[in-house]
């Protein structure tokens, strides 16, 4: 028999090097490709005691499931947009928002926000409005 049959075999060491290499790279690929969404926030503040707006100062606009807006106590118009229902908005009255009750959360806010950058100066949120059916 031969001498290289018999004798016994080494274990290969494995090189982590290769292993380190390919972690890296698809730590720098998953750093490179995500996106970081920056938050924001909208400053809610509440009414000192005793200057509440009576219902008759304020003006209602009813956001609705689709995004569009009305004015309540105004013909049945709706805006699709926020600029839109600004123009038919008195600026001086304080707002409440209500939304429909299906309409989403990303949909007030974004309702809110764009009507503090038209003008807006008092915004309020009502409770939902539920669908009669």
């Amino acid at each position: 028999m031969s001498t290289a049959l018999l004798a016994p075999r080494r274990k290969r060491s494995v090189s982590l090097t290769a292993l380190i290499d390919v972690v890296f790279i698809l730590l720098m690929f998953f750093m490179l490709t995500s996106s970081f969404s920056r938050l924001s926030s909208i400053n809610l503040q509440a009414p000192a005691p005793g200057t509440s707006a009576t219902a008759s100062e304020a003006q209602f606009i009813v956001l609705h499931e689709d995004g569009q807006l009305s004015i309540y106590g105004k013909p049945k118009t709706q805006y699709p947009t926020v600029a839109l229902a600004l123009n038919a908005l008195d600026m001086a009255k304080p707002l409440v928002v209500v939304p429909e009750s299906a309409a989403s959360v990303q949909a007030v806010v974004s309702a809110m926000e764009a009507l503090k950058a038209g003008g807006v100066k008092q915004i309020s949120l009502a409770s939902p409005l539920q669908k009669s059916v």
